[in-house]
């Protein structure tokens, strides 16, 4: 028999569990999740701080996901007790835009110490 879930800590800071959708309601019982999103796999990211959280790696575990058919992800930040769910499309740009975001900033940093 297969295992129904898979765990992978990632050095990018978190953890990525891969578990059917029809578990997500007994892992978070606070939460409500429609049938879309229990139907099929799913993916749950924890996040335990934001030190050492690299986006880079993240964006690669949700585009891997999704390639592999995962339409779901719930994510679990445990430092500030917040958890979501969101679509695959939605949390890889949110990701993304956070990346630019902060490639950004570090480039204005980096423009203010020049002049």
């Amino acid at each position: 028999m297969s295992q129904a879930t898979t765990e992978k800590v990632h050095r990018g800071g978190f953890t990525a569990t891969r578990v059917f959708g029809m578990e997500l309601p007994k892992l978070f019982p606070d939460m409500e999740f429609t049938d879309d999103q229990t139907d099929g796999a799913a993916i749950v990211i924890e996040i335990p701080g934001a030190i050492g959280l690299r986006l880079s790696s993240l964006s690669k575990v949700i585009l891997g996901a999704a390639k592999g058919g995962i339409k779901t992800a719930v994510v679990s930040w445990q430092s500030k007790q917040l958890v979501a769910s969101l679509d695959m499309l939605t949390f890889w740009l949110t990701v993304e835009e956070l990346a630019e975001l902060r490639q950004l900033l570090i480039q204005e940093n980096k423009e203010r110490r020049k002049g």
